[in-house]
């Protein structure tokens, strides 16, 4: 009985066997050369596709992108410097109007010492008239200056957030924090 026994366990081993044989061709040795010979193939087929069509078209993205954002960084760079060369500008502009005005007071006070008091009283008035056009044109210029110069600032922000980030920023929120910036 236990040779009938051993009989029917080696045909259970031997059909397990025949089983997997059957289920794992991958792992049957005699088909190892032509999987070898197949899997070289594909590779190679693999290789040339990616080195003559898929990489020459991800190097010319690359390059692209690197020229463009280049050429935005001079942009930016340009932008700069107006921004800067105006802010510059502007400071010339509003240190010679206080030189002018201060020019002015000292010229009137001067002159005028001598006169008797009710020519003083006007001279004073047409002064006051005179520094408040001054004052009143250098804000104009102030303001005409800042107008210039917000959507230079908003560009130039809105490159740079866009450049750390990788991704453009809402302009509405440039706009408002170039505000509360120049505020």
């Amino acid at each position: 009985m236990s040779s009938s026994y051993d009989a029917q366990v080696l045909h259970a081993e031997t059909r397990q066997v025949e089983h997997h044989a059957e289920v794992s061709p991958q792992l049957n040795p005699e088909s190892f050369s032509s999987q070898l010979f197949w899997l070289t193939l594909s590779f190679a087929l693999l290789y040339v596709l990616v080195s003559r069509r898929a990489l020459p078209a991800i190097q010319s993205v690359l390059e692209t992108r690197r020229q463009r954002l280049a050429a935005d960084l001079e942009a930016a760079e340009a932008l700069s410097r107006e921004a800067q060369a105006a802010q510059d500008a502007y400071e010339r502009e509003q240190a010679e109007a206080r030189l002018r005005a201060n020019a002015l007071v000292v010229e009137a006070q001067a002159s005028h010492d001598q006169l008797a008091r009710q020519e003083h009283a006007a001279l004073d008035k047409t002064l006051a008239k005179k520094l408040s056009d001054a004052d009143k044109a250098l804000r104009e210029q102030c303001t005409r200056i800042e107008k210039d110069l917000a959507p230079i600032a908003e560009e130039a922000a809105a490159m740079i957030v866009e450049k750390l980030l990788g991704k453009a920023p809402d302009a509405a929120m440039v706009k408002k924090a170039v505000k509360a910036a120049s505020s």
